[in-house]
């Protein structure tokens, strides 16, 4: 186990993913990514979902790896990113990071991978792909996993309603490890190991993340754009 910030201890594998991981500043702020494969690879982009972070992907990151050149990033609030708790996070924020990304990397066309919460960011990334918009990037294909593509139909847990509510902050200060595996497991059909629960968990401490769990309050609001 090792201590890499003040207040978390984190296993091995995640220090691992954290020390692999480069850097970059984003609105001054300071955002982990990762990117690997050959160079004349397809490009692929991967975006984690809520309140996860780019580690959703690492026991993918060696097969997606042979086949393309794969960039990830712990969006703004998430994973090893700074966690700043007087920004207004929404979906448009997490699309002009990405973009920057993006173009900072001189990537004018990917695939894109997303998850939950990376579903409807990705969707923002295909409207301002579709308008033409300047420094949006061709996308060559999009793969949504879990995630609430319409608003309509989504169909929020208690623990989401509480944290997206009024009383959201208070609720995500007192959160703890037992009841953050609780939700999870009545999220999951199949539940997820002990091991892989700790280490989101780590995740959300690390830079003292908890009170940002209730800041993405705009998960499926921001649809109206299209």
């Amino acid at each position: 186990m090792n201590v890499i910030s003040n207040t978390t201890i984190i296993t091995d594998s995640l220090e691992s993913w954290h020390k692999s991981q480069s850097t970059f500043k984003f609105q001054g702020y300071e955002i982990g990514y990762h990117v690997q494969g050959k160079q004349d690879a397809p490009c692929l982009l991967l975006i984690h979902g809520y309140p996860t972070a780019s580690w959703d992907w690492h026991n993918q990151w060696a097969a997606l790896t042979q086949h393309f050149k794969v960039f990830t990033l712990d969006m703004l609030g998430f994973g090893f990113s700074d966690k700043p708790q007087n920004v207004t996070y929404t979906i448009n924020m997490q699309a002009d990071l990405l973009t920057y990304f993006l173009k900072v990397l001189n990537v004018k066309a990917a695939h894109i991978l997303s998850h939950d919460y990376g579903d409807t960011v990705a969707q923002e990334l295909l409207a301002r792909s579709n308008l033409n918009e300047p420094h949006a990037i061709k996308i060559q294909s999009v793969c949504f996993l879990n995630g609430g593509l319409f608003p309509e139909t989504h169909k929020p847990v208690l623990l989401q309603k509480l944290l997206f509510s009024p009383i959201g902050a208070l609720k995500s200060r007192l959160a703890n490890y037992k009841s953050f595996k609780r939700n999870f497991d009545n999220m999951c059909s199949i539940p997820l190991a002990e091991k892989g629960l700790n280490e989101l968990w780590q995740l959300i401490e690390y830079k003292q993340g908890r009170p940002v769990m209730a800041k993405p309050k705009n998960k499926l609001d921001t649809h109206s754009n299209f």
